[in-house]
């Protein structure tokens, strides 16, 4: 009787001790879940912080690129303006030196 009650207590205490063994792995796959968890979140906000700053520069370029855009716009305004304004005094010359050959000829 003494000999199956101690195997009895053994076999109870044995189970207690893989109880006791299951709950401090699990506490450590928990532990190591939560460490990974903790990474993850941190590698996250840096890349969200990333990404806001991206967006922003975009949003910057964007506008520079506006800017560039209506600056050559202008320009190709002025460009148009000062051709027009070359081809009228081309022809203004062409004129004029056509006056000065008449009246060269009359004095002939």
């Amino acid at each position: 009787k003494e000999i199956i009650e101690s195997s009895e207590r053994e076999v109870t205490q044995s189970s207690e001790e893989q109880k006791v063994n299951r709950n401090q792995m699990v506490h450590l796959n928990n532990s190591a879940v939560l460490e990974n968890l903790d990474k993850f979140m941190k590698k996250h906000e840096e890349d969200t912080d990333e990404i806001r700053k991206l967006s922003e520069k975009i949003g910057e370029l964007t506008f520079t690129n506006q800017d560039v855009i209506m600056e050559n716009a202008e320009k190709e305004e002025k460009i148009a303006s000062l051709q027009k304004a070359l081809e009228d005094l081309e022809n203004s010359n062409k004129q004029y030196k056509a006056q000065l050959e008449s009246a060269q000829k009359r004095e002939e």
